[in-house]
Formats: structure tokens, C-alpha cells, sequence
């Protein structure tokens, strides 16, 4: 998966397999994603290639519900921080070195529901964990990894009240891991992922002016060059403050190869044009008086909290 970003594109690599590499039948996978058992030297050798070639590249990290086939609880956060280990793997086993260590880390299926204390705290857990393991590039700087959370949708409307906020609040700029001193990161968010024909509705209005567009990404599959417009398919996502996105003609499965050329071109020509945000307070002010004032959850390092299901 490629996402389509102002001055840059990210990737996001998959082994096919989590950490485990158990198997729910004969060649599948039970978690459908992630970095393998093992270390992969085919991909180990092309994430080290995107790097040369300028390119984020993100590991691939299931976060909801299990089983796949019917979920009756969300993963546990501690497999999903193993699947994060596995991903450094890449750069310390033979064959790989800095360039193969990913940029961070794409968490699927993330939950968003902030209602419940465990929600935020296993965002901010898991985000710290992904800051520290992993290396985000950008030119010759170097400094945390970057979390990338799908929650695919997010509410229309918001008879759940503001759950959402301190979710982004707590976890979109990371300071430092409490009591200790460190660099920052910004993390990012899929805010709407869907089939073209219903890319649809807006970000929620108490979110509205508040965040910077580019911590946010929208996805539209199953893309008809005949009958959709690109055009107004960015601005939908403009609507949802998402300053990132991806757009591919693929049907299920959508990610296991690039959008064709022309998908491609007329999504590059689209996000060249620009568009307009309205933009609210300062944002770091926000996040770090969130931070500062204790009012994010706290949690264990030893201990990090899984959400209750659903």
C-alpha cells in the first residue's frame, strides 16, 4: 500500500503472518498481516531499497478484533507489540542493518472508541512503544518511530460526545514517555476507508479546525475511472481534514499490488492542485497542555491495557 502524501509517499510492507505464523487453515494465516515469524529477506532487501529511494516505509501490525472470521476480543496489546519487535528484527538480523529498519508502524483495525479509559491508554502505549523501537527519516534527520492508526471510519455524527479528542490529544504528538525526557513525534490517522461509491459525510464538527490535515489519511478502493471523479473524491477527503491519501481501481484483495498508471497519474495531478483548510488553535499547545496537565490515562509499561470488546 502506498500513501499519497504532499512532498513524500510512505508504503506499508506485510509478511503475510504476524509474529506467531499460526495458521486457521492450510496456507492462512489467523492474523492476516504483519512481520512473519521470521525475518523475510526479499522484504528485508526492499525495505532498505524504499529507504534509498526516499520513501517511508511502515510495518504492517493487526490491532483489532480476533479471531478474524468472529472477533470476541480485541488482540491483546502485548501480541501487538511483539509484531512491532519483530518488525526491528528486520534491521538487526543478517542482511539488514539501518536502512531496513522501518519508519513505524500501520496499526489495523485501531480501535477508536475513547469512551473507556483502556482505549486511550492502549493507544498511548502502544504509540510509545512503536516511537521507541522504530526510526522515523526525513532527509538526514532521524528520530521516532511513527504510528499510523486505521480506525477506517469514525462517526458521523456525535451523540458519543467528544470521545475522540482525547484520544488525539493524548496520542497525536508524543513528548516523551512519562517522567523522562525524549524527542517528539507526530502520529498519523485514517480517518475514512471505504468503496469509492460510498466515500461519503465529513470530519465530526467538535474535531473541526482543531488538528493539522496532515496527521490524517483517507483510502478509496474499488476506484471506476469511468465513472468516478477523482476530483471530487479529494475533496470529500478534504472534508475530513485528511491532508494524506490513497486511491486504487482494486476490488478485494486491495492493497496486493499498485494502482495502474492512470489511477495513479490523475492522483498525483489531483493532490498537486491543493486545498484549503480551516485551521483552529495551535495544535502543539493543545496536545502538550493535554499532556502537561495530567489529563491523559496513565498506564503500566509492564502492563499495557487491551480495551474490552466490543
Amino acid at each position: 500500500m502506498a500513501i499519497e502524501q504532499s512532498s513524500a509517499w510512505g508504503v506499508v510492507v506485510n509478511a503475510g503472518c504476524d509474529y506467531t505464523g499460526i495458521l486457521d487453515a492450510p496456507n492462512h494465516c489467523a492474523i492476516g498481516g504483519g512481520p512473519g515469524p521470521s525475518v523475510n529477506s526479499y522484504l528485508q532487501g526492499k525495505i532498505a531499497e524504499l529507504h534509498a529511494a526516499g520513501k517511508h516505509v511502515y510495518g504492517y501490525v493487526w490491532t483489532g478484533g480476533v479471531p478474524l472470521t468472529a472477533p470476541t476480543a480485541y488482540r491483546s496489546t502485548n501480541d501487538i507489540m511483539n509484531d512491532v519487535w519483530y518488525w526491528y528484527q528486520y534491521s538487526v538480523a543478517t542482511g539488514g542493518g539501518p536502512g531496513a529498519l522501518v519508519d513505524g508502524i500501520f496499526l489495523d483495525g485501531a480501535d477508536r472508541r475513547s469512551t473507556t479509559v483502556d482505549g486511550v491508554a492502549q493507544a498511548e502505549s502502544i504509540a510509545f512503544y512503536v516511537a521507541q523501537t522504530t526510526t522515523f527519516r526525513e532527509g538526514n534527520l532521524q528520530g521516532w518511530g511513527q504510528s499510523i492508526f486505521n480506525w477506517g471510519n469514525i462517526p458521523h455524527d456525535t451523540s458519543s460526545g467528544n470521545y475522540l479528542m482525547p484520544y488525539l490529544d493524548c496520542t497525536l504528538e508524543l513528548i516523551a514517555e512519562p517522567g523522562q525526557e525524549g524527542p517528539e513525534v507526530w502520529n498519523r490517522y485514517v480517518v475514512r476507508e471505504d468503496f469509492t461509491n460510498q466515500f461519503s459525510g465529513q470530519f465530526p464538527d467538535f474535531l473541526q479546525g482543531r488538528y493539522y490535515p496532515d496527521h490524517f489519511v483517507a483510502i478509496a478502493h474499488n476506484f471506476d475511472e469511468n465513472n468516478n471523479d477523482m476530483h471530487a473524491l479529494i475533496n470529500i477527503a478534504a472534508d475530513w481534514n485528511a491532508g494524506n491519501i490513497f486511491v486504487t481501481e482494486r476490488g478485494a484483495p486491495y492493497y496486493d499490488a499498485m494502482p495502474n498508471d492512470n489511477v495513479w497519474s490523475t492522483e498525483e495531478y489531483e493532490t498537486s492542485m491543493g486545498f484549503y483548510y480551516a485551521f483552529g488553535a495551535d495544535l502543539w499547545d493543545q496536545t502538550y497542555e493535554t499532556q502537561a496537565n495530567g489529563q491523559c490515562p496513565a498506564w503500566d509499561p509492564e502492563n499495557p491495557p487491551t480495551p474490552s470488546y466490543p
